[in-house]
């Protein structure tokens, strides 16, 4: 839960609802650490792994990229892998 707080960048105690809410939905399943009972494995579910990629397929429409031409739509990616790359995302 740590490392999730960490990469949200907000305090662990808030991950945990957001946690509860994607179990819920059957999105992740939550599991004990083999090493250490304290720590908890989060792990993507099939239906998880489905809406991740339905995301990922709607999104440059959502975005508006379609009306970008070609060389616009490679300046875009170029600075997304700048930006991604300074955010450790």
């Amino acid at each position: 839960m740590g490392g999730v707080a960490g990469q949200m960048q907000c305090d662990a105690s808030n991950v945990t609802g957001v946690i509860d809410r994607l179990v819920m939905h059957q999105l992740v399943v939550r599991a004990e650490s083999e090493s250490d009972r304290r720590t908890k494995t989060l792990a993507l579910t099939d239906k998880g792994r489905e809406l991740i990629q339905k995301i990922i397929d709607a999104l440059p429409e959502k975005l508006g990229c379609s009306q970008l031409g070609a060389a616009e739509r490679q300046a875009l990616r170029t600075v997304l892998e700048v930006l991604s790359k300074s955010a450790r995302i």
